[in-house]
């Protein structure tokens, strides 16, 4: 019988035991493998910066309200004719989130969390499509990472 050993190595310090890690910014998720001194720098360095942001879900909600920023009404001004015809309207920049998600790491994620922030999710199932709010909170958790 053959076997396949797999060690982790912490892709900074090059140590053993390392587990992965995963950060999103600007639109892109990354991945890296640190060991415990290694999550630790990179915990400390970015204290300040996740201390002082915003949580954003996958719709672009920011986590503790209702209405999506890419949805806010846009500025305008009207003519002066008076028929309230808008024009020079700009509309505000969405907020890209990363779209793709690996699915079967989406599906082995939504088996070992049932729930998420409190919320029962669907009943797990082995194939067929992921619902929307699974989705959702896959990558909203790969967000928190």
């Amino acid at each position: 019988m053959k076997r396949t050993r797999v060690e982790m190595v912490c892709d900074v310090h090059h140590d053993d035991g390392a587990t992965t890690r995963r950060l999103g910014l600007d639109g892109v998720v990354l991945e890296i493998d640190l060991c415990d001194r290694g999550s630790r720098q990179l915990d400390e360095a970015l204290a300040p910066y996740t201390a002082a942001a915003r949580r954003l879900r996958a719709d672009g909600t920011i986590v503790g309200t209702r209405s999506p920023r890419s949805m806010t009404p846009p500025r305008s001004t009207t003519t002066g004719n008076g028929n309230g015809r808008v024009v020079g309207a700009v509309r505000p920049q969405r907020t890209e989130l990363p779209v793709a998600y690996d699915a079967k790491a989406a599906r082995a994620w939504w088996r070992a969390h049932p729930k998420f922030n409190g919320e029962r999710l669907p009943e797990w199932r082995a194939n067929g499509a992921l619902p929307r709010v699974v989705q959702d909170a896959y990558r909203e958790s790969l967000a928190h990472v």
